[in-house]
């Protein structure tokens, strides 16, 4: 938000009935809340006993995106159901607007839209982003399956 302080995104895959939530906090540089934003699974795109938050990483924002004063991050829903429950990685995208975090967008990808991805592996539990992998310019995201074969 340019005001000198990093932001915090804190997940809370046991929120709303474990479909989970994401709170991101603008902090001061003093380290005070100045404001903060809950994103809810729905708002992700996730669906089912989600618990949207369980895993969360930073992505390379400016790379991703032409929106000034704003943050992306990965944001693991193991738990996701449709039709099986295979888990999901959200997208979401959030700017500062003056004094306001407005959430900008996010897409989803599920487990059963990833080849080899097989019900209860629990795709999305762990993320991070692994740097530039193939040589495209743009940072690549690893997700974890704990429970595939």
């Amino acid at each position: 938000d340019g005001n000198g302080a990093e932001d915090l995104a804190v997940g809370a895959p046991q929120g709303n009935n474990r479909r989970g939530r994401v709170y991101v906090v603008r902090l001061s540089t003093l380290g005070q809340v100045l404001g903060f934003l809950e994103i809810e699974h729905s708002d992700l795109g996730v669906s089912g006993g989600a618990r949207a938050g369980l895993a969360l990483a930073p992505l390379d924002f400016q790379a991703a995106t032409d929106i000034v004063g704003g943050a992306a991050m990965a944001v693991g829903a193991p738990r996701a159901a449709q039709g099986g429950r295979f888990g999901a990685v959200a997208i979401a995208v959030v700017q500062w607007t003056g004094s306001a975090l407005v959430f900008v967008t996010s897409f989803a990808t599920r487990g059963d839209e990833v080849a080899g991805v097989g019900t209860d592996e629990n795709f999305g539990e762990a993320l991070t982003d692994v740097g530039d992998v193939n040589g495209d310019s743009y940072h690549d995201l690893a997700v974890g399956l704990p429970d595939a074969d």
